[in-house]
């Protein structure tokens, strides 16, 4: 009698939330039913630009539309949309630069392109993620489809060897992700964001403390698993042995795409749902990011391996890009956006200049192997030229403009002794960078060494081009990007 006078109401669903990282999603799918039927994987690189485009394009018919669905467990509004933008553009990149490099390296196999689409689609849950438990399920996609993809290049012992740390580390990352959560939800009874802050600010109004050692113990858990994707110090020892032995297109995806994905989790974790401990978590963020920045610089400045260099180099990023997660503002954000995207195009166009170098057979990646590239092959060395400028902040680049607005951002959020920090380290870095132009344009080749011209191909060309144009366009040119993003803030925090 009470189930039939039950009327049992099912609220409406909202796809058009899930709608870009679920079309990418579905679309991995596909491409990897297609690999069944074709050897032809020029196909399956076209397809998978297509989906890219395609989820691109979702966000554009989205714009403007900030809403969040599936019980406030996803948010759909500008910064994420545009942070997606940005991650589907490195995905695009990385296809073109690794099109040719499978097949000369053996690996051409046509999981890679499937395999890159769901990593991406998770970086898209992610970027959207207004819960923990989504922050849980974007950060187990992403990380399952780049466990098999560093161990791509099996059986050759280095990518074998960074597969199985990367998969050990990151399944004790995955691990404290979940503790903390646990910890979370049994201090507050929430997952959600937005309901974490309400119970927060609620036992603040009622007298309770907040400085409980089990909510401090599972957001620190819940930090150290994403500090651990984003390879903050220290969290960091795995990044130069994976960077290394990972095949080159896949170390230069991970080393943009997993940061930008990871740091837009932290940066709603703690600006959304623990703006209540923003002094405890400000201060510890800040040593960590200071430690990071000298850390990675510092180190990389011993580096002979040009791999390597980058992978420390990318290290010392992640204490810039944190920078503009600090402060928790407007500024903040906008600036990370900004950093985000000049980090992104110039990391991976230093790495297709190391793809150029090894489909010639330069393998060890030493820094010798640069000498006499700019009269080998001037164009190429000049790109890198523009590579190891932007990322060392040299104007007019889009590393320059993307470090003034992290450190803008950090000056006026009363973070100046990070800013200075931030300086310094960057003058540590030039030398570095600096060492890598002057190796290629004032160097001559080892005596008796062999001189093998560098190989390029048309989508190689073309992925070295749309990074030094992004670039040159960022940094002559900011204000179209600062204005579209300079009023894009995170919704929920409103």
């Amino acid at each position: 009698m009470f189930l039939a006078q039950t009327e049992f109401v099912v609220p409406a669903i909202d796809w058009t939330v899930l709608a870009m990282p679920a079309a990418l999603m579905i679309w991995g799918m596909l491409v990897l039913l297609v690999d069944m039927f074709t050897s032809n994987r020029r196909v399956l690189a076209t397809l998978s630009i297509v989906g890219l485009l395609a989820t691109a394009a979702l966000g554009v018919l989205s714009w403007g539309v900030e809403r969040t669905a599936f019980g406030d467990m996803l948010i759909l509004d500008r910064f994420g949309t545009i942070v997606n933008w940005i991650l589907l553009g490195a995905t695009a990149i990385t296809i073109l630069i690794s099109l040719d490099y499978l097949p000369r390296q053996g690996l051409l196999r046509g999981e890679f392109y499937p395999l890159l689409l769901f990593a991406t689609s998770g970086m898209l849950i992610l970027v959207q993620a207004n819960d923990l438990v989504m922050v849980f399920i974007g950060v187990e996609t992403l990380s399952i489809a780049l466990y098999v993809l560093t161990g791509f290049a099996v059986p050759q012992f280095k990518s074998g060897e960074a597969a199985i740390k990367y998969l050990l580390l990151g399944a004790f990352a995955a691990g404290f992700l979940v503790y903390g959560i646990a910890l979370i939800y049994g201090f507050t009874g929430e997952t959600g964001l937005n309901a974490i802050r309400t119970a927060l600010s609620a036992n603040v109004a009622s007298g309770v403390s907040i400085q409980d050692p089990i909510l401090l113990a599972g957001l620190g858990f819940v930090l150290i698993a994403l500090g651990f994707k984003v390879s903050l110090v220290p969290f960091h020892a795995w990044t130069p042995d994976v960077y290394d032995g990972a095949p080159t297109p896949v170390t230069a995806y991970m080393s943009v795409a997993t940061k930008g994905a990871a740091f837009v989790a932290m940066l709603r974790l703690l600006t959304v749902g623990f703006p209540a401990l923003k002094a405890e978590w400000q201060l510890i963020f800040g040593i960590l990011a200071a430690v990071t920045m000298a850390y990675g610089n510092i180190v990389a400045v011993a580096q002979t391996n040009l791999k390597r260099m980058l992978a420390y180099s990318s290290i010392a990023h992640a204490g810039y890009m944190l920078l503009g997660v600090l402060p928790a503002s407007d500024l903040g954000a906008s600036a990370f956006l900004v950093y985000l995207l000049a980090y992104t195009l110039t990391n991976l166009g230093a790495f297709a200049v190391l793809i150029a170098l090894e489909n010639r057979g330069f393998t060890s990646f030493s820094l010798d192997d640069l000498r006499g590239l700019g009269r080998r092959h001037p164009l190429l060395a000049l790109a890198m030229s523009v590579f190891m400028f932007s990322l060392a902040g040299v104007p007019p680049t889009a590393g320059f403009v993307g470090k003034f607005a992290v450190f803008r951002a950090a000056w006026a959020a009363d973070l100046r002794w990070l800013a200075l920090i931030g300086v310094v380290t960057s003058v540590i870095a030039a030398f570095f960078y600096l060492r890598v132009i002057v190796l290629m344009w004032m160097r001559d080749e080892d005596v008796g060494a062999e001189i093998r011209p560098t190989f390029t191909t048309p989508p190689l060309v073309i992925g070295l081009a749309v990074a030094v144009l992004g670039i040159l366009l960022l940094g002559i040119a900011p204000d179209a990007m600062i204005n579209l993003v300079q009023d894009t803030v995170l919704t929920a925090a409103r």
